[in-house]
């Protein structure tokens, strides 16, 4: 009878109620699975429409609460590598169109240049920024391939007017110009 007269007297207006500690840490202990639940839910819908920053937000909101949850340190972790992930690749992406838009124009210009000592100098230079750069590389070993054989075929046609021997000389300077249509320069 005592027993239900204090808990008659505590549901009295003016009456003061302490709530049994193992009610307490059971209610603490359901806001904290609500919370987390619910900032693990949106967080996953909001990675899962690819806006990682407020997907991070919202874990942050529950860890601001709850900053040892497991469930929302280790998505926390895998967003922010994914984050770190995507940050890499478009780092890796825009060096690639630097180095595709460095190609282009030196391609283009040693192209367009018709002395090949310049030529081989201008892909000289575009291969001091980027060193192992194969299709550059490649352009300076045909650039340097083409100036011996041009050094080569003027070289043997001087030889052959010196000697007087001018059809010979025109043959190698006829010769040249399906080589190389620019020289002389």
């Amino acid at each position: 009878a005592g027993m239900t007269l204090n808990l008659m007297a505590s549901t009295l207006p003016g009456a003061s109620y302490t709530q049994p500690a193992e009610l307490r840490n059971q209610i603490a202990l359901r806001k904290r699975q609500e919370l987390v639940n619910e900032c693990w839910g949106q967080a996953k819908r909001l990675h899962a429409a690819g806006d990682l920053q407020a997907a991070l937000q919202e874990i942050e909101r529950g860890l601001s609460s709850y900053a040892d949850e497991s469930r929302l340190l280790e998505l926390h972790a895998q967003i922010q590598q994914q984050v770190r992930d995507e940050a890499e690749r478009a780092r890796l992406e825009q060096a690639r169109l630097e180095l595709d838009a460095h190609v282009r124009d030196v391609t283009q210009r040693a192209q367009s240049e018709p002395a090949l000592d310049r030529r081989v100098q201008i892909l000289q230079d575009g291969l001091a920024r980027y060193p192992q750069e194969p299709r550059l590389q490649q352009q300076l070993n045909q650039a340097g391939e083409l100036s011996s054989r041009v050094a080569a075929i003027v070289s043997e046609a001087r030889a052959l007017e010196e000697a007087k021997r001018y059809e010979e000389s025109a043959q190698q300077w006829n010769g040249l110009r399906s080589v190389h249509p620019q020289y002389p320069e």
